[in-house]
């Protein structure tokens, strides 16, 4: 082997190989296993999140990305819990997720919700919707969905998987 082969072979190749690792990992089905979301659709029944009269009202809608494992770590259980949350949360890891934050009266669709360009870096996404109903202040997880339609109706969210 000559020299210029042989420093190669001992240098060049490892470095080579270290700094495509993380793709390298990924390709193999070692790497993140980042979520599946590509699409997103959301509709505001006319009678979405009525209050305690009976009226309906508008929905906060977040939908939330996570992009670290300790970021995923710190995601709220429930949407109360989130909402009181989210702005330290956001101050505290503000590399580490990602927000799209709707506000949707009665009677809204949105065809495609505009996600963040790092989506495809998501590790876990999860809606959060802010409710009257206790029903409704639930949590979402959209990780696996690769195209989702979230539907606010009068007391709760629901997910439609569209992959089917």
């Amino acid at each position: 082997m000559t020299k210029v082969l042989r420093c190669f072979v001992v240098t060049g190749l490892p470095l080579m190989l270290l700094s495509g690792c993380s793709t390298l990992l990924g390709w193999v089905g070692f790497g993140p296993d980042y979520a599946d979301i590509d699409t997103l659709q959301v509709v505001a029944m006319a009678d979405a999140n009525q209050d305690t009269a009976g009226n309906p009202t508008a929905t906060q809608l977040d939908i939330v990305l996570a992009l670290s494992p300790l970021a995923q770590q710190q995601l709220p259980a429930t949407a109360p819990q989130w909402f009181t949350q989210k702005r330290a949360l956001l101050d505290s890891l503000p590399q580490d997720l990602a927000v799209v934050s709707l506000q949707l009266p009665p009677g809204t669709s949105i065809k495609a919700v505009a996600l963040p360009d790092n989506a495809d870096k998501a590790l876990q996404v999860v809606a959060y919707s802010q409710y009257f109903a206790l029903a409704g202040q639930n949590r979402l997880d959209l990780t696996r969905v690769r195209k989702a339609k979230l539907v606010l109706r009068s007391q709760d969210l629901t997910l439609i998987n569209l992959d089917d």
